[in-house]
């Protein structure tokens, strides 16, 4: 991984929100409407201690978490799908072919993966015990299916799902300002999916699902996290820093690369109740430690740890509705415009995120 692109990845991303957040066009393109609005986003509600019932895009873009959080004794349940589409292989910058992938990396693999597509279904709930801190839990279900070319040009598909690792913490207020505030994230997971799962596609016989196609990372990560988001009369911006830092290593001898995202955003408030936002993320993803003991990394790329890393930066573009009950649709969809990849994987062609909330 390059982390001298890294940086500068990230350095232009955080100017780039700064640039959105200063500039007075998004303003002048909605003066006239936001006009007639702005004695209602004055008349923010006196039970609501951070924001989140006036207007809708104090909830950040879909693709995000840890970003708002809640009264003393209110509590959130949220509905979010996501789905991923991964479609050709990538050795750093540059697309292969199906078949330049089996030799791709100077390695002749007798398998290599063609697409993979992958379903999300997490149920997030939060409570707030008090004004400055929000607790959160959230279980999910992956379903992850991948079609492979062997090297005689036969194809073969292979497919698992169950319970991914739990995600959880608590989302602690730093500071709050009547047109900003600081929210850092005490995250962590559980190690609640499966990592035994096996196929008999590919040789006839069970063996091990390879690394992206396993439940979960099988440690206990630790999930830091800080957002800041600022307030005007026209919309919202935010940056938000986030790792998933695994702790050891798991019960087949390896340990999942740790995974750094910066995000910044912008929203515009289209009406009272709904906005639209773009979205620009930075994720950089390291290596594997150690290996799986069963996984033969001559057999393909997927089982290969050093072929695991590499950064990316994504265009999310979403909207968001308040609705008449209170609750929240928030949509995004999720475009990767920068991949550089460790090895041969497959790239990301697009993520959709979809998700309902509701407050109580």
């Amino acid at each position: 991984m390059n982390f001298g692109m890294t940086r500068s990845w990230v350095v232009t991303l955080v100017a780039l929100v700064s640039s959105l957040a200063q500039t007075s066009v998004a303003g002048e393109l909605f003066e006239t409407e936001l006009g007639l609005l702005s004695g209602a986003l004055d008349r923010l509600d006196d039970g609501d201690h951070h924001h989140s019932a006036a207007r809708p895009d104090t909830h950040a873009p879909a693709g995000l978490m840890g970003d708002h959080v809640h009264s003393a004794g209110e509590v959130m349940a949220e509905y979010k799908f996501m789905t991923m589409s991964m479609d050709d292989n990538r050795v750093g910058n540059d697309e292969v072919s199906d078949i330049a992938a089996l030799t791709a990396s100077g390695v002749s693999f007798m398998v290599a993966p063609t697409r993979m597509f992958m379903d999300m279904h997490m149920l997030h709930v939060m409570y707030a015990p008090s004004d400055r801190v929000t607790l959160y839990m959230m279980p999910m279900w992956t379903s992850v299916t991948m079609d492979h070319r062997r090297m005689n040009g036969t194809t073969f598909r292979t497919h698992n799902e169950g319970f991914d690792d739990m995600a959880g913490g608590a989302l602690w207020l730093l500071d709050q300002e009547e047109d900003s505030e600081w929210i850092a994230n005490l995250g962590f997971s559980v190690p609640t999916g499966d990592l035994n799962n096996t196929t008999s596609r590919s040789t006839g016989s069970p063996t091990l699902l390879p690394y992206p196609m396993r439940l979960g990372s099988g440690t206990f990560d630790a999930r830091p996290g800080l957002t800041w988001k600022g307030y005007r009369d026209g919309g919202s911006h935010g940056i938000q820093f986030q790792a998933d830092l695994p702790i050891g290593t798991n019960y087949r001898g390896y340990s999942v690369g740790d995974t750094y995202t910066v995000n910044g955003w912008y929203s515009w408030l289209l009406t009272e109740r709904v906005s639209t936002s773009v979205r620009f993320e930075g994720l950089f993803r390291k290596n594997f430690d150690g290996a799986d003991s069963e996984l033969n990394p001559m057999m393909a790329p997927m089982a290969r740890t050093d072929m695991r890393g590499g950064d990316s930066v994504n265009l999310g573009l979403g909207m968001l509705w308040l609705l008449q009950d209170g609750s929240r649709l928030n949509f995004e969809w999720v475009l990767p415009i920068h991949q550089d990849l460790d090895g041969v994987q497959l790239e990301t062609d697009h993520m959709m995120f979809v998700s309902w909330s509701k407050a109580w």
